[in-house]
């Protein structure tokens, strides 16, 4: 096998399923230790997932040559060569379709990446219309190159912990190359940092609790600061209001759970806490133009 060759296994029959009907894809489902590496060549793309799914790690792309399109969290990206793009844990996606398509892929668990690099990665994600990430030149062929490196050490036959902590180690790298190429702002003062640390704080509490409450001043509260600071602080990182992310969020898990379950509206309703589905029915509808029965028909064709 040479370097770049599939190194994936065939995770389809082996995925679990999330409560919303969603395939979900486990790291221990494409290596036993967090790293594998995928490599596309034109008229060549090994088992493509072009259902949706979501896994628990981190999946980082970059296109050398031809087109692809693929699907986040209902957001289409079209790159092109010299592009990149992530996926983090818990995203929806699939791929969709390619023309002369020569990229690679790095499938890594959390664990391989550093927290100042997932930082990176959380940072630019809260951005409201995140887009393809353009290496540099010399940034591109560092991640080529350490990814060559990655695919002949997964090809030996004495993957012994030693070399299993090399793999990781230029694993861990890799991610680092790449959030260096997505930073944007490394002289940040104290107050915009301050400002990206609560807002990130804010979205890991909104993660956990959506479902439970969804007034802005809940959030304050849970992060000790006056719902006006919390308002000031997320509308300055995101730039949307803490209402409006509690929003946004709902709507993707409901449109997520319109998509991928057999729930009834009502269901979906009651999931994301809202008994009153006539409710539910005017928020779906005023934010995306389209009420949660048409979404479902539209998209299922």
């Amino acid at each position: 096998m040479t370097p770049f060759q599939d190194h994936s296994v065939t995770i389809a029959k082996e995925s679990t399923r999330t409560m919303s009907g969603l395939p979900q894809h486990k790291t221990l489902q494409v290596s036993d230790f967090g790293v594998r590496i995928r490599r596309t060549t034109p008229g060549q793309i090994p088992d493509p997932v072009q259902y949706a799914h979501q896994d628990d790690y981190y999946v980082f792309g970059a296109v050398l040559n031809g087109t692809c399109r693929v699907s986040i969290d209902f957001r289409e990206y079209s790159l092109q060569s010299g592009e990149a793009v992530f996926v983090r844990p818990g995203q929806v996606h699939r791929f969709m379709e390619a023309d002369h398509l020569e990229a690679f892929l790095l499938i890594a668990d959390c664990s391989v990446l550093n927290d100042e690099d997932k930082y990176i990665l959380d940072k630019y994600s809260l951005t409201s219309q995140p887009h393809p990430i353009r290496p540099k030149a010399e940034q591109l062929d560092e991640l080529l190159r350490i990814a060559d490196i990655i695919a002949e050490r997964l090809d030996t036959n004495s993957q012994n912990s030693h070399t299993r902590n090399i793999i990781i180690n230029l694993s861990a790298a890799f991610a680092g190359i790449f959030a260096e190429a997505i930073r944007t702002n490394d002289t940040a003062s104290a107050t915009e940092k301050r400002s990206i640390e609560l807002t990130l704080k804010f979205r890991k509490i909104l993660d956990a609790e959506i479902c439970r409450n969804r007034q802005p001043s809940y959030y304050a509260s849970r992060l000790n600061i006056s719902p006006a600071y919390l308002n000031e602080v997320v509308k300055s990182t995101t730039g949307l209001s803490v209402g409006q992310c509690i929003r946004n969020e709902t709507i993707l898990r409901a449109k997520r759970l319109l998509i991928h379950s057999n729930y009834t509206v009502q269901d979906i309703a009651d999931m994301l806490g809202m008994n009153d589905s006539a409710y539910f029915s005017k928020l779906f509808t005023k934010t995306t133009s389209i009420s949660p029965t048409q979404f479902r028909k539209r998209n299922l064709g």
